[in-house]
């Protein structure tokens, strides 16, 4: 594991990273919403549970794997396909230029050879973790509006 100083500015990059994924992630909860609807949920709780749980990518890649080949929900509109793409390359780039951002702020001395696979699921937590969160922040809505059709 990282030095204390060099976890800490792991630490800030990956917030910052985090960040800019709300617009991708905000695409990818009204996917799933639109795939899952609201009786699935568990799909993408289960998501969350592995994303949380593993220290291995490959974990996180396998499952998602597995769900689309046994799901039309997740074949549906290409989401597994696409969200493997997305977490897979594109995040390993963003744990790459965090890693390379850290050694030259702090000496390499502070950064270990298991921090680049360690970064990149920590950037897989927050993309999945803000994923979740538009899913169900869309579900709301939209059983409010059904509800509000109802009563009116």
């Amino acid at each position: 594991m990282a030095s204390q100083h060099a976890e800490v500015a792991i630490r800030k990059h990956i917030s910052k990273k985090s960040d800019e994924y709300y617009g991708d992630t905000a695409d990818f909860g009204r996917l799933a919403w639109e795939n899952f609807g609201e009786k699935n949920r568990t799909q993408i709780r289960n998501l969350e549970n592995i994303a949380n749980s593993s220290t291995a990518m490959a974990d996180v890649l396998d499952f998602i794997k597995k769900q689309t080949g046994k799901s039309d929900k997740w074949r549906r509109q290409d989401f597994g396909r696409k969200l493997l793409e997305r977490i897979r390359e594109p995040l390993l780039g963003d744990a790459n230029a965090i890693i390379q951002l850290v050694k030259e702020s702090v000496n390499t001395h502070g950064i270990e050879t298991d921090d680049l696979r360690r970064t990149h699921i920590l950037l897989c937590r927050e993309f999945i973790r803000h994923l979740s969160a538009h899913y169900s922040y869309t579900i709301g809505m939209s059983s409010r509006k059904s509800r509000g059709k109802h009563n009116g």
